[in-house]
This record gives structure tokens, sequence and C-alpha cells, in this order.
């Protein structure tokens, strides 16, 4: 019977529960030992728990086949256990599905097209014994014969309410199952609308990603092109302006060397006067002794010695003369004097930038007399003009700028040192060295160092980028800011630069990004080190290695100057230039390490290793120069004799001007 029979488990997916529970109903109703958890899990009990054990004690496993139990991760699970388990698995058909492999071979019932007729034979699967027809009970002998026509009748009345209520379960099923086609199909029906409105969306979402990326190119390409423009114009523009620099910069050769010829032709015609009035002179000394030897023979002998004594007194002062009058290149190197003062410039946005004053020589009283005249004659505008005129007197160098020509350099005594005003010939502007041209403004630039004699870290400064220039009551210039002056701090001054029989100046700047900060960099040439200066130094290195070349470099005469903001700068030992083809490349080697914030206790580095660097100028277009710069290096020489360098650590130089020689003395 059924209650002797093992139990069977419901394994179902959660949108057939309808027809699982009704099942699970008509078979419990049937007698069948069934498990659902719908039905047999009690109130408050855990719901995974008992799902587990019922799983483990039935012996059976009913599995409702539909389109959706068979992709459930559960339903999978449940036949997966009960298959390893040995358990008895019977397939029900509720829906036109895809049977999984495992479950392929097992017989199934069908329950798609008649319910009854599945649940009869899943009741037989089960053992569940079916009841037959209700049989009337026996009757005495007696009372069969006395009343056959009413046990006819009886069972014929429980014959058709059998079939009436067979029937009217029958159009029960068949109506829930048209109900549940009915949503199914509905629910079918809305899924596909679903999809075909998600599926709208998207396709609008690409349409509108597709019209925005074709804009976005569009606007793109128009952005591009106009840069393309905007940039050939301002290439053609500074093209341009660098053929009217070069012009410029020819013609003024032309005329510095037109001026040279004029003035060496003079000294010439100057030596050639002087040669013939000497030969006069000597002639008309000669003239009172010309008669002959009859006249010299009437003198006296104290007569002839005293004629002997003035010419020869003559000749003396005439030699003299000639000795004490200074040569037009004497007169040049006598005046060429160098003064180098770097300092830190420090901004109103707190931007820091390394400031450099070449000081070539002083303005002379002359020139301020000039100055003076302009500023009675034009006021502001005349004296600009004037400053515009005067011969420059020294340099000042900035990063992001093509420099300026100082014009007027004035040097006051102080108490603790001296009060160094100067002034330059136009006003500075950042970003021309972009454009390679000069700013033309009406304002100028002009600064003040306060240097102290007794404690350089004492000394200050104060940088006016834009003022406008009078003359007070002492007849001094004076300055009228018409901006934000910008600070200037840790200066150092290096005092005067030797002055050689090839003395020559060329000063280099630069800028390097170190430590997040902008450093200004100038590298200060007198002259260009000899091939005895390479012989030096080969000697010194095969003697003693780097040690020797480190003690040769520490012992040979400055050729140059190495200026940063935050140290006392270092003097330059060697420096060589070698030709390339778009310009030239020069090697320079100090005579010690770079060390910053030496500049503070006024002490310099001593370190084993020195400081040397590279820049390859480009003749043709400067803004394409580049430089490396070693702080601490070891040197050495290569198969060539020449100087090899050995960084420990390098540092790119960018935005490199070159200024080529100084204005010489008068």
């Amino acid at each position: 019977m059924a209650a002797d029979a093992p139990a069977a488990f419901f394994s179902y997916c959660r949108e057939d529960s309808d027809f699982a529970l009704r099942l699970a109903e008509d078979l419990k109703a049937a007698g069948a030992n069934v498990w659902i958890d719908q039905l047999d899990i009690e109130p408050g009990m855990p719901w995974d728990r008992e799902v587990e054990e019922a799983l483990a004690a039935c012996a059976r496993l009913l599995v409702i086949l539909s389109p959706v139990s068979v992709k459930s991760d559960n339903v999978r699970d449940e036949v997966s256990f009960a298959l390893s388990k040995q358990k008895r698995v019977i397939p029900v058909l509720y829906r036109e599905c895809d049977v999984p492999f495992r479950l392929a071979r097992l017989q199934h019932i069908d329950f798609r097209s008649d319910y009854d007729r599945g649940l009869k034979a899943l009741l037989k699967a089960l053992g569940v014994e079916q009841s037959p027809q209700p049989v009337a009970p026996a009757q005495p002998e007696a009372t069969k014969a006395g009343q056959p026509a009413v046990l006819d009748g009886f069972e014929r009345q429980l014959t058709a309410e059998h079939e009436r209520i067979l029937n009217e379960r029958r159009v029960a099923v068949e109506q829930a199952v048209a109900e549940v086609e009915r949503r199914a199909a509905e629910q079918a029906r809305l899924e596909e609308e679903r999809k075909q409105a998600v599926e709208r969306a998207r396709l609008e979402q690409e349409q509108g990603k597709a019209a925005e990326k074709a804009r976005l190119e569009q606007e793109e390409r128009g952005r591009l092109a106009t840069l393309a423009a905007a940039e050939k114009a301002q290439l053609e523009q500074k093209e341009s302006e660098r053929k009217q620099a070069v012009e410029q910069a020819r013609l003024e050769q032309e005329r510095r060397a037109s001026q040279e010829r004029v003035r060496q032709e003079e000294i010439e015609r100057q030596r050639i006067a002087a040669k013939e009035q000497r030969r006069l002179e000597q002639e008309g000394t000669q003239q009172p002794t010309a008669p002959g030897p009859a006249l010299r023979s009437q003198l006296p002998v104290w007569g002839k010695a005293v004629i002997g004594s003035c010419g020869i007194l003559i000749i003396a002062l005439l030699i003299w003369w000639a000795s004490r009058r200074p040569s037009s290149e004497q007169a040049a190197k006598a005046q060429a004097r160098i003064e180098t003062i770097g300092a830190t410039a420090s901004g109103p946005s707190n931007r820091s930038l390394g400031v450099t004053l070449i000081i070539y020589q002083y303005s002379t009283p002359e020139d301020r007399q000039i100055l003076v005249e302009a500023f009675q004659r034009g006021s502001n505008i005349g004296l600009v003009n004037a400053l515009g005129k005067l011969k420059a007197v020294g340099h000042l160098s900035m990063p992001g700028t093509l420099g300026l020509d100082v014009s007027y350099i004035s040097a006051i005594p102080t108490s603790t040192g001296r009060k160094i005003r100067f002034i330059t010939n136009r006003q500075l502007m950042f970003g021309e060295e972009y454009t390679d041209s000069p700013s033309h403004h009406p304002n100028l630039t002009a600064g003040e160092f306060e240097l102290s004699d007794q404690d350089m870290n004492k000394s200050t400064g104060v940088l006016y980028p834009t003022a406008q220039l009078g003359i007070d009551a002492d007849g001094q210039l004076s300055i009228n800011p018409q901006g934000d002056p910008w600070r200037l701090g840790n200066v150092t001054d290096r005092g005067r630069a030797p002055v050689g029989e090839a003395a020559r100046i060329e000063a280099i700047d630069a800028s390097t990004m170190q430590f997040g900060k902008s450093f200004g960099i100038s590298l200060v040439i007198y002259q260009y080190s000899t091939p005895a200066d390479r012989s030096i130094l080969v000697d010194a290195f095969r003697k003693g290695s780097n040690q020797g070349l480190l003690n040769a470099l520490g012992r040979m005469k400055a050729v140059g100057h190495l200026s940063m903001p935050g140290t006392l700068g270092l003097d330059v030992s060697y420096v060589n230039v070698v030709p390339t083809s778009t310009g030239r490349k020069i090697l320079f080697v100090t005579n010690r390490q770079l060390l910053f914030g030496e500049a503070y206790p006024d002490s310099p580095a001593q370190r084993p290793g020195l400081t040397a660097g590279e820049i390859d100028l480009n003749d043709q277009d400067m803004s394409k120069s580049t430089g490396l710069l070693y702080p601490t290096a070891q040197f050495g020489i290569d198969g060539t004799g020449q100087l090899s360098i050995d960084p420990l650590n390098l540092w790119r130089l960018s935005d490199i001007i070159d200024w080529k020689g100084t204005p010489s003395g008068n």
C-alpha cells in the first residue's frame, strides 16, 4: 500500500509551483507518500535544513521537467545528488523542453496532453493501488431476491455521479491548463515587447553615441586644422623675424668691421705721422752740424759734448713718450673688466628664477651727464632714447627671456659695502625667447643690489621688471616702479674675472628643473682652453689617474665661471669647443663640486668629485639647443686625448641662450 511505499521527493522550479502543488495534492489524496516543501515544512522550521533532510531520507525523486527547470541550478544539484546516492529518479514531463542528458535514458511520465492519464501512470509507478468501482455489499438471499431493481438503480446512480465528477475534474484541468497556457503566452508576449523596447533603446543609444562621436571628431579636426594654421603662421612669422635678425646682425657686423678698419687706418696714419715727425726732428737736430768737418772742428770740446748730450736726451724723451702711449689693444685690455653677481628673484606669484648680472665696466660721469641732459630735454622718453643709444656696460640674464643689455651701472659706497644700481635698455618680457624677438616698450627694467662686503649673507636686492626713470636733485637716476618689485636673495658676488692675452667673453644662459623648481644657470667664458692646457691634464692623468687630474684642474687658471642660485658659484678650469654639423659642442669642467646651500655659510664645498657639463649649441635654430649638467662627476682621458666624463648624476638643460662676445673697451 501507499503508506508502506518509500516517500518521493518533489524537485521543481518555482515557476512551475502551481503544477507541482496540484500534482502533490492529487498524489496525497490518492494515498501516495510524497514530500513537497510547500506542504510538508512546518512553520518556523529552517527551510534549507528540512529540504536536505527530506532529500536524503526519500528513496525516490520526482523531477518536474519544463524549459525553466532544466536550466535551474537547484534542480540540477538535487538530481545529481539522487543519482549519486542510487535513488530512483522519475522524470515528470510537464512542458516541452530539452531533457538533460543524464535523464534522457530514464522512462518519463507525460503530463503534457492528458493530466489524468499521467496521474494514473505516476500513481502506478509510486506503487499506489487504485480502488476499483464501488460494489454494493452482499445481502442475504432473501434481500437480493426481494430488491433487485433497487440495487441496479443505486449502481447506475453511483456510476453517473462518478462520471460527473470525473468530467468536472477533466473540465477543471483543461481550464487550468488553458489558463496556464494563456498566462504563459501573455508573459511571452510581454517579454518579447520588453526585449524589443530594450533593443530599440540600445539602438537609439548607439546612434546617439555615433552621432556624438562624429561631432567630436569633426570638432577635433576643426581644432587641429586651426592649430595647424596658427602654428604655420607663427612659424612663418618666426622665420621672417629670424631672417630680419640675421640681416640686422650681418649689417651690424659689417658696420663694426668698417669701424674697426677705419680705426686701424687711423692708428696706422698716426703711427706713420709719428714716425715722420721723429724723422724730421732727427733731421732738424743734425742740420746745425751739416756744414761739414770744418765747422765741427772750430767748436770747442765742451760744445761738442753739449750738442751730443742734447741729442741723446731728445732721443731718450721720444722713446719714453712712445713707450708711455698705450696702443688701442692695450687700452681695451686695461678697460675690460668682468664682475658677475648672481641672485634668486622671487616674484609676486611665488615664482623663483635665477638672475645673473654681468658687469663689463661701470658708467662714467660723462654717461650720467648725457642722461641728465636727455631727461631735461625729453623727460622719461628722452631718457629712454638716450639709454638705448649708450654702449652696453653689462648684461642681465634671466630664464624665459632673451636677456637685456645694461646701459647704465653706478656704484655708490655704503657703510657696509656698495649699492649697485643698474638700468637696462628695454623692458623685461617673459616668453620672448620663444618668438626670438625682443620687446619694444617705453618702460625699462632696472634694479639695485645692496652688497655687504663684511657678510655676503646680508646682501639683498630688488628687481623692477617694469619701471620709469627720472633724475633726482643729486643728479642721480631715480627709479619709479610701475608694478610689483621682485625681491633678490641668495646674492653672490664673484668679483672681477682675470683678463689675459686672448681675453673674450661669451655668456650662455639655461634653465633646469630640479626638486620641483626651475633654476637659472649662467656660464661665463673668459677664454677657451689651449692645447697646452689639454696636454697638462693628459700628463696629470697619466701620472695620478683621476686624483691627479683633479689636482691639475684645481691649479689651473680660471677660464670661466658657472653661476647658480643657492651656491657660491664655480670657477671653470677647462673649456673646450668642438664644431658640429649644426653649430658647436662646448665641454666645461669646474675646479670643484657644486653644492646647494653653500651660499649661506659662505664656504665652498670640499668634495672629491667635480662638476662639469656639455652644451650643444644650434647656430641655425637656438631653440633646438640642448645641454647636460653633471653636478657630481669624475673624469678621465679618452683615446683621442679628450676629457671623458663619468657622471654620477645629470640634469637636463633647456631654454638655452648664447650671448657671443662683449663690447670692446674704448
